[in-house]
């Protein structure tokens, strides 16, 4: 114990020799802190409310910025004693003794001396960074020691994962050859603690891994004691398989750290400038790639994605694209065409062998986790998949073309798979495909296994994107009838990955890197060629799915005949399908799937050859449609004159009391059955269809961001989407009210605001009070979003209408103006709402008065002109819930003497003055001023409660 403590207690005084600037540095953590809290409440908050985005700079106080300052200048002065990135700079030999004494405190069995060691070298290695090198051969062999303890293993990789190392292993070979040796000798550790430290090294190097560091390498080379690169890579693979045939004995997770650390070497050097660029070293990376490729027939799960990652990369470099724009630095000696032919010939000798195909389309297929007997998929965690996650993946993200839909990006479909096999035909040709023809086929016909229909789906997707001879001759012998196949006997469910095959085939540029790919219309054409007459609403569905992903990728101004050609077919064929219904009339989830996925189409392929009319009227438009076809010009007529007819037909069916017209005594049981029967009409339930679809079309343009393309065909369907807020089908009043949703903040400019506001008060006069309502829920959003550039008169139109409809008929309705004339009177309208206050308080008075008359001839007046001005008075008190302007307490003490009215007129008085006093109760000392005596006392009576005893 006295040892330990003396040891300890020496640690101590060895970091009093090495701390530089830890007081200065504490100073600053800790002011930091503090400074940045003050920040949040002295710095001017985030508002712009002109432009709606925040400032790039805030107003702050000046004490501030000098505090800041300071605290920056603290924090230069705690690091000027370090020099992290000098490696040339030599310690003193002091301080050379005080590394080796604390490094052998760090491998210490106890813990508390082994932690302040690994501190205080730490701190030193990062002053004097040449000091790495004279600690990394204790360290390395602390790791690969068979006689090492677990203590002394914990504490090597404590130091070895330190910035400091992690920097010295980027510039030094030798220190890098040694460091990955020593990992890989590390196995006989068989404690849980020695294993997860050894596991978080490798995680950190993974993550600060920076490449070889090639200016080293020819020095190294020099030594005969140095390892060169092919005898690393040999060394590394003997780890995996031994030279003498047997089978390695190490545990699977250093099996996958070998098969990462190769991984790690293939990566490309920065420069050409060294003796890097030898024969032997691409005869490494050869053998590297067949490695990789027999490792796709791997059992170990993780193993398969990290060899797919290692092959992208290999392939890459010697891709078509890749020589169109020239080769990389590293191949640029006169060895690109050679590696290329080497790299060829490997991969081709492992695809020859027998059951190939087969057994890695079985094996990838198994990295899609679905749980068994569950259509989701299941992504694999952290733990499981090891170190792949964070690997790169030597490719550009994909999809490459935005969609607010993500279900066609599939489920499970991995870009990654897709990317490698299509490199592969590219590199290898038609043996590949001989290869997989057969595999391919059988995973196809296995409609049952989601894991297969999706490996399926991504090799189909590389192989039809590689742009490669083959692949054009082999389309109209097998690919085209197998991609047919897939998509009438695939379950729906599977149809998400197959759209992201289409998605990823015709997407994107072609092999050269400037064009089209070349299978792109013949794609196209394949799923534009009609169902058999007895296919299912299933494959329809599925068919409506993969045409809405293939043309997503055409360009939305794209001026090409043959892209105009096929949305215009396209949307020819589609319009037929607005009212498709099941011919048993029992699929009605799947016939419903189908309207939307034409509604989404639609909006795809008119926002399309709209902006493809509109930017230029190329003259391939002019000439499609010169024979007299106006399709490009009349669909617009057509789904809005559609629209107008459905919306009637659906409103008659319904019936005045089914429509939810006002409430009439003179209804009666008969005329609501006759109404009932006329409801289920076929013609009605076409109507509905319609309309289902129609508005699946408007939601998808909003969603989609698409909405001011199809603005005016919008605005004109606007009338009819509040004409359906209630009806007598509900799924489609539901679908209605999605779209209200979205259409009341849609920003509607200049050219089609007036269309709007026009729609808005044709709503609001509707015999329906349904329309009437939703079109409250629409004006509101409309003045608030249009305050700006909405005329006068616009303004003038919509502030009458929703006063006229305070006094309206129904109580929703009236209750809806109220709050909607709070929100408009919030707004900058300000001359509108002085005149609604001194309107609304000179009709109260004028009630009042009138009420006393009544009294007197003992008459009694309408409810809903009176509970309007009542309700009037409570949207001016509401307007300003917190403020007390001068003109407030008038309208408190006008809307109080309405309390002895009737229901719902007292109701209203009392909720507002409820509602008054809570939002003033914390002011009410000060505001209560703004009151005479007697309007206290009046406010007083009305707010008390009464005495048992009165």
């Amino acid at each position: 114990m006295n040892l330990t403590q003396s040891q300890h207690r020496n640690s101590r005084n060895y970091s009093k020799r090495v701390e530089q600037g830890t007081g200065d540095y504490s100073y600053w953590s800790a002011h930091r802190n503090v400074w940045t809290a003050e920040d949040k409440t002295l710095r001017e908050p985030k508002i712009n409310l002109i432009t709606g985005a925040e400032p790039t700079s805030r107003r702050r106080p000046w004490w501030m910025l000098v505090d800041k300052v300071d605290l920056h200048n603290i924090f230069r002065a705690s690091q000027a004693g370090y020099h992290r990135y000098y490696k040339g700079l030599q310690a003193p030999y002091h301080l050379t003794l005080l590394s080796k004494d604390l490094l052998r405190l760090s491998l210490h069995s106890y813990s508390a001396v082994r932690s302040a060691a690994v501190t205080e070298l730490r701190r030193m290695l990062k002053r004097f960074p040449a000091l790495v090198k004279e600690c990394m051969p204790l360290l390395t062999t602390s790791l690969q020691d068979v006689q090492a303890k677990e203590e002394t293993a914990v504490g090597a990789c404590n130091v070895l994962m330190s910035p400091s190392v992690m920097r010295h292993l980027r510039q030094d070979w030798n220190a890098l050859a040694s460091f990955l040796m020593a990992l890989l000798r590390s196995s006989h550790h068989e404690s849980v603690k020695a294993q997860n430290a050894i596991n978080e090294l490798f995680l950190v190097f993974n993550i600060l891994y920076g490449g070889v560091p090639f200016d080293s390498y020819a020095d190294a080379a020099e030594g005969l004691q140095d390892p060169s690169y092919s005898k690393m890579i040999t060394h590394i693979q003997d780890q995996v398989v031994p030279t003498n045939g047997g089978t390695a004995s190490v545990h699977w997770r250093y099996t996958l750290m070998a098969h990462g650390m190769l991984l790690f070497l293939v990566l490309p050097p920065p420069s050409d400038q060294h003796s890097f660029y030898s024969g032997s070293v691409l005869k490494s990376r050869e053998s590297i790639a067949g490695g990789f490729m027999v490792n796709l027939q791997s059992e170990l799960p993780a193993l398969r994605p990290l060899s797919v990652i290692a092959l992208l990369f290999l392939l890459q470099a010697t891709s078509p694209k890749a020589s169109f724009v020239g080769e990389p630095p590293w191949l640029k000696k006169g060895n690109g065409k050679a590696y290329a032919t080497s790299l060829k010939s490997a991969i081709l000798s492992i695809f020859q062998r027998q059951g190939f195909g087969q057994k890695i389309i079985s094996n990838l297929a198994a990295d899609h986790h679905y749980f068994e007997g569950l259509n989701s998929y299941s992504p694999q965690q952290m733990s499981d998949v090891g170190l792949t996650a964070l690997m790169p993946r030597f490719m550009r993200d994909w999809p490459r073309t935005l969609t607010w839909d993500a279900s066609l990006e599939g489920e499970a479909f991995s870009s990654t798979f897709a990317r490698l096999f299509q490199y592969l035909l590219q590199e290898c040709g038609s043996m590949v495909l001989e290869a997989l023809r057969d595999p391919l086929e059988e995973a196809c016909n296995e409609v049952d296994e989601r894991g297969k229909q999706c490996i399926a789906a991504e090799i189909m997707a590389g192989l039809l994107h590689s742009d490669s001879q083959e692949i054009v001759e082999a389309w109209n012998e097998w690919l085209r009838p197998l991609l047919r196949k897939a998509m009438l006997q695939s379950t729906l469910e599977s149809a998400t990955e197959w759209a992201a095959c289409v998605r990823f085939a015709v997407g994107g540029e072609g092999r050269d890197g400037r064009s089209v790919p070349k299978l792109r219309y013949e794609i196209l054409e394949c799923l534009m060629e009609p169902l058999p007459d007895q296919a299912s609403t299933s494959s329809l569905n599925k068919r409506l799915i993969l045409l809405r992903a293939a043309v997503n990728e055409l360009l939305p101004m794209s001026s090409l005949e043959n892209d105009i050609k096929i949305q215009t077919d396209l949307l020819n064929e589609v319009i037929t399908y607005m009212t498709h219904s099941s011919p048993q009339g029992n699929d009605l989830m799947r016939v419903s799937q189908v309207r939307q996925a034409v509604g989404r189409i639609m909006a795809v392929v008119c926002t399309n050859l709209r902006l493809a009319y509109e930017s230029s009227i190329p003259e391939s438009l002019e000439a499609t449609h010169g024979n007299g076809d106006k399709t490009f010009l009349d669909w617009k007529a057509v789904l809005v004159s559609g629209t107008l007819s459905a919306v009637g037909i659906i409103q008659s069916a319904g019936g005045q009391g089914l429509a939810g017209g006002d409430a009439s005594p003179s209804s009666s049981p008969s005329s609501a059955s006759s109404a009932s029967e006329t409801s289920y009409s076929e013609e009605s339930k076409e109507a509905v269809r319609w309309m289902e679809t129609a508005l699946h079309l408007v939601i998808a343009s909003i969603k989609s961001g698409s909405g001011h393309v199809l603005l005016d065909v919008i605005v004109e369907m606007l009338h009819p989407i509040l004409s359906l807020q209630e009806t007598w089908n509900k799924e489609l009043a539901k679908l209605a009210k999605a779209s209200l949703q979205l259409l009341r903040w849609q920003p509607y400019g200049t050219l089609c605001l007036g269309s709007a506001n026009a729609a808005a008060l044709a709503a609001a006069s509707d015999t329906n009070w349904h329309t009437r309502v939703a079109s409250l829920k629409f004006i509101q959003p409309l003045v608030y979003r249009h305050t700006y550039i909405m005329p006068e008169r616009g303004m003038r139109d919509l502030w009458d209408r929703v006063r006229e409809m305070l006094a309206d008929s129904q109580l929703e309705v009236r209750e809806l103006a109220a709050t909607t004339l709070t929100g408009m009177m919030k707004g900058p309208g300000v001359k509108f709402a002085e005149e609604f206050r001194e309107d609304v308080l000179k009709a109260s008075q004028v009630q009042l008065t009138g009420r006393l008359r009544n009294r007197k001839a003992k008459t009694t007046s309408p409810v809903a002109p009176t509970h309007g001005t009542v309700l009037g008075l409570a949207a001016c008190i509401l307007s300003v819930p917190y403020d007390m302007p001068r003109w407030l307490p008038s309208m408190v003490i006008a809307l109080a003497r309405f309390i002895h009215d009737p229901w719902p007129i007292k109701a209203t008085v009392t909720r507002t003055i409820a509602d008054f006093r809570r939002t003033h109760l914390d002011t009410w000392d000060l505001q209560k001023t703004a009151f005479s005596e007697e309007q206290l006392e009046v406010l007083s009576d009305l707010t008390s409660s009464a005495s048992y005893f009165a």
